[in-house]
């Protein structure tokens, strides 16, 4: 259970992070901090991947994987690239609002 909770905690801190790194990186444009946000995230990604591909051998088709890179960076990479725009625009209690009552996350549960 305390293992539960240690990668909750750790999971909310790193989305808070959406919201602090972009006022740091101001003399960024708003894509270029959504690129490297998704490369640092992608970099994570590819560990716990490989461990697991390692271990399970599991095998996709080719077109699962192209799918789901261009819905991936299609729906992402936009809705970072506006969060960024809106953090740098308004204040983040405002982004933060607008986030919470955003019909994008429930868009995409299926």
């Amino acid at each position: 259970m305390l293992q539960g909770i240690i990668y909750a905690l750790t999971a909310c801190l790193i989305w808070g992070l959406i919201f602090v790194v972009p006022q740091f990186m101001t003399g960024f444009s708003a894509i270029e901090v959504a690129f490297g946000r998704y490369i640092v995230y992608s970099a994570i990604s590819l560990v716990f991947f490989s461990k697991s591909f390692l271990q399970k051998r599991c095998r996709y088709p080719s077109w699962v994987w192209k799918k789901a890179l261009v819905f991936s960076l299609a729906s992402t990479m936009g809705y970072y690239t506006f969060l960024v725009l809106s953090l740098r625009y308004a204040s983040a209690a405002i982004t933060a609002l607008i986030l919470g009552v955003s019909p994008y996350r429930h868009c995409f549960i299926w």
